[in-house]
């Protein structure tokens, strides 16, 4: 089907939307030829049977409906096209829409049918205000043997330059529809808010419908009152008559979405990621747990590994992690968005498929073979007093081929798990933290040829004592010999500061790369943050860990100050340590637990300080996000490279309580002070860590290490080489070093 056939009835739905005239004209752009037919009616069942017996009636092949706060593409026709390849059962076809609200592309407001099913879909449409009468009869038509296609074309732009009242509408809709995405617009619209103030609508009906049960009954004059109301509450005027006419290059950078600010970004893909699997799932190709590269794909396959960084990309599983997470992740989405590699993250089981697919980024369970097995078997072991076989019941007969094989790879690792990464090839593998995992992998892909990068995060990460042989354990719990081996055997290692370039040269004779921490920072941002005055608590954010990350400092810090609020975001790490916490917490001090990391943006925008009592950090990311949002820092010990006492950025405690608890009373007295080392500590930050510079410093070292292939172990003894963790040579010092 072409341009100007006359193989299609175009039909117009509308109901009073501010772009209904402009998508006429659109329309009438596309198909010169072509009479825009124009349907309205109340409820929106009643303007879907006009429509189809408009359709009918014309009795052409097809009949497109369009909803008139749709604004077409000239891609429309690409549409048409496709739909002649179409099985002669397919009952309908749609197309994809930008959408404002949802800012990613979904499946609404077109559909194209096939004209001489309409007969049998009429008498299914289901009379009443209901909330998808469309869906609904799509899906009766599907049962009954014609199905319906979802097709990848970008047809238009859904929900731009809409009415208050709309935006309204449609958002509070959109709070009973999609309720599950709540975690994300909540956050999402906030960021926009700022600039956009449909956003600042579209929170304030996504609030009411949180709190109304009540399914909604869809109607022209749906929930009006209320969203009049929320207009002059926000001081809000209703729009104009829209008065000018967007051509293509406009409406092409409205779809633009990638001009978000860069958390906003992230919040954007995720949304666009759950609305694509639902659309379009990815199937696996076989059993071996390998998602599929397309043939003749050139790019280089690049592979991060960073155990806990997945609900950083799926909302729904439960946020663990901290710092080290989102640098991955923000690495990572970078990568992903210059489409130069193929990309993906090795992480641990939060109960996801073993192989999935989030914001054009694979991501593979570790070791899945193994993991397969160790579902089942791992948690058996810990309910059962005597050797599991011992005591078998109907559903453990897995348990009778599983522990021979977890038996078998722990017995002979060095010839079982490298297969991991020969079957994926990558041409690199980057480690994110020096820790078991690490050390494994590079061990594995070391054997196989493969080229790894070790992205170091703590200052712990290169300890003077990982020494050779060294068996004592670390605070996570690793032989200490096993950082060694990652220091000395990974091909290239980064750093975060100048502090852990000198250590690592020092302590392990290697130089590193310098990439500093990355975050998403604007010259703007300063414009945006709260006022002191309107700012509320006192913010800490870390683990339950009181080795390092020592929150009960900071609920002393609480005890000390009881004219301030305090407030604190805690993974729980350790649970003795929570409980603890739990137990001593003073009245003006509250305790958040797991907190998504979507939305701790909000908090820290609230925030009056953030306070950190770690030990040692490397350049904490909070320090970063701080930045952003114009919140001073304060700090007991961690000040990297000397960013608070010398650059300004904030203040450091040099250790003292005393002087943090003084620190605090200033920053929380003085708006002027607290304004000084915000700006100072922005302009740094903006300097030294904006993540476009940092993401591509990344990306060049990524295209220097798939250059090279990794030196494999020098040949050995068998008994030797069987071991994981195989004995090296340095290839600068030529010397035996295991």
């Amino acid at each position: 089907m072409t341009r100007g056939h006359s193989d299609v009835t175009i039909v117009v739905r509308e109901c009073g939307e501010r772009t209904a005239e402009l998508c006429v004209w659109l329309l009438q752009q596309t198909f010169p030829e072509h009479e825009i037919h124009r349907v309205s009616a109340r409820p929106f069942s009643e303007t879907l049977r006009l429509s189809l017996e408009k359709g009918k009636a014309e009795g052409r092949p097809w009949t497109l409906c369009i909803d008139a706060d749709v604004l077409v593409l000239p891609e429309l026709t690409e549409l048409l096209a496709e739909a002649e390849t179409m099985p002669t059962d397919v009952f309908e076809i749609q197309g994809l829409v930008i959408d404002k609200l949802m800012t990613a592309p979904r499946a609404a407001g077109n559909h194209l049918y096939r004209t001489d099913l309409i007969p049998r879909a009429l008498p299914l449409i289901a009379a009443g205000q209901g909330l998808r009468p469309e869906t609904e009869m799509i899906e009766a038509m599907a049962s009954e043997g014609f199905p319906n296609r979802q097709s990848v074309i970008v047809v238009g732009l859904h929900d731009f330059e809409q009415s208050y009242r709309d935006i309204y509408a449609k958002a509070f809709l959109h709070g009973h529809k999609h309720r599950f995405l709540l975690p994300l617009y909540r956050p999402l619209w906030k960021l926009l808010a700022r600039s956009d103030a449909d956003y600042r609508v579209a929170l304030a009906a996504l609030d009411e419908a949180c709190s109304d049960s009540a399914p909604p009954s869809v109607s022209r004059d749906f929930r009006a009152e209320q969203a009049n109301a929320v207009a002059a509450r926000l001081g809000l005027s209703e729009k104009p008559r829209l008065d000018f006419v967007p051509d293509s290059a406009v409406l092409y950078d409205w779809a633009r979405l990638a001009s978000f600010p860069g958390e906003a970004r992230a919040l954007s893909g995720q949304i666009a990621s759950t609305l694509q699997r639902g659309l379009f799932p990815v199937p696996l190709t076989d059993s071996s747990h390998c998602m599929p590269i397309a043939s003749g794909d050139a790019r280089p396959h690049v592979l991060l590994v960073c155990a806990n960084v997945y609900p950083q990309f799926d909302f729904c599983a439960p946020p663990v992690g901290g710092g080290m997470e989102t640098r991955a992740a923000l690495f990572g989405r970078g990568l992903a968005s210059s489409r130069r590699w193929h990309l993906g993250f090795v992480v641990s089981d939060f109960g996801q498929p073993f192989v999935t697919r989030h914001e054009g980024i694979d991501f593979h369970i570790y070791q899945p073979v193994y993991r397969r097995a160790g579902r089942n078997v791992f948690p058996r072991l810990r309910k059962r007093r005597w050797f599991p076989i011992l005591n078998l019941d109907r559903h453990d007969f897995e348990l009778l081929w599983q522990i021979p094989l977890i038996a078998t790879w722990l017995a002979l690792p060095a010839l079982f798990f490298p297969r991991f990464w020969r079957k994926l090839r990558p041409d690199v593998v980057c480690c994110f933290g020096n820790n078991t995992q690490s050390a494994e992998v590079i061990a594995d892909s070391r054997r196989a040829g493969i080229p790894t990068i070790l992205c170091v995060a703590s200052d712990k990460d290169i300890s003077p004592d990982y020494q050779l042989g060294n068996q004592e354990l670390n605070h996570y719990g690793m032989p200490k010999w096993k950082g060694h081996y990652a220091l000395c055997n990974a091909d290239c290692i980064v750093v975060q500061s100048v502090t852990q370039l000198q250590a690592l040269r020092d302590h392990f004779g290697r130089d590193g790369l310098l990439i500093r921490n990355p975050v998403h920072i604007a010259p703007d941002d300063p414009q945006y943050w709260r006022p002191r005055q309107q700012r509320e608590f006192v913010l800490w954010i870390g683990r339950s860990d009181d080795l390092n990350k020592r929150p009960m400092l900071f609920v002393q810090l609480a005890q000390q100050c009881p004219e301030f609020n305090f407030l604190m975001i805690v993974s729980r790490t350790d649970e003795s340590s929570f409980v603890a916490l739990q137990e001593h917490c003073p009245s003006n001090l509250r305790i958040l637990e797991h907190l998504p990391p979507q939305e701790i943006w909000d908090y820290l925008h609230r925030a009056r300080a953030l306070v950190n009592t770690s030990r040692f950090e490397g350049v904490p990311n909070t320090f970063l996000q701080a930045a952003v949002a114009g919140v001073p820092i304060i700090s007991l010990e961690v000040d990297p490279d000397g960013m608070l006492a010398n650059k300004r950025c904030g203040i450091w405690a040099e250790g003292n309580p005393d002087l943090l608890r003084r620190a605090l009373e200033q920053i929380w007295n003085s708006h002027d002070q607290a304004d000084a080392l915000a700006i100072d500590c922005h302009k740094h930050v903006l300097e030294q860590h904006e993540a476009s510079a940092r993401i591509a410093e990344f990306a060049a070292c990524i295209d220097a290490m798939c250059q090279q292939s990794s030196a494999r172990p020098s040949k050995l003894p068998w008994w030797q080489r069987i071991r994981r963790f195989a004995p090296y040579y340095t290839a600068d010092r030529r010397k035996h070093v295991n």
